[in-house]
C-alpha cells in the first residue's frame, strides 16, 4: 500500500511519468510548451495545472490525461482520434 501512495498526487505521476521518458523537466517544458517554472509547481504539487495544461503535459509525454490524473494506473494512450 506504500508504493501506491507515492503515487497519488498529480506532482509525483508527472515526475514518474517524466523520468520515464527520459526527459528533464526543461526538455519537458519545450516539447509540452510549458515554462519549466509552472512544470516544477506542478512536480511539487504547488500549483494544479489547468485542463489545457494538463491535456498538453500527457501529450509531451504520451501518456492519457487520467493517468496524471490519478484516475487510471495505465500511462500508455489506448486509442487515437
Amino acid at each position: 500500500m506504500k508504493k501506491q501512495q507515492q503515487f497519488d498526487s498529480f506532482g509525483l505521476r508527472l515526475i514518474y511519468a517524466r523520468q520515464r521518458r527520459d526527459m528533464t523537466a526543461e526538455q519537458l517544458s519545450k516539447v509540452s510548451g510549458i515554462n519549466a517554472s509552472q512544470i516544477s509547481h506542478f512536480e511539487t504539487d504547488k500549483r494544479e495545472p489547468s485542463a489545457r495544461n494538463i491535456r498538453k503535459l500527457a501529450k509531451a509525454l504520451d501518456i492519457t490525461a487520467d493517468y496524471l490524473l490519478g484516475l487510471s494506473r495505465e500511462t500508455r494512450r489506448i486509442n487515437e482520434f
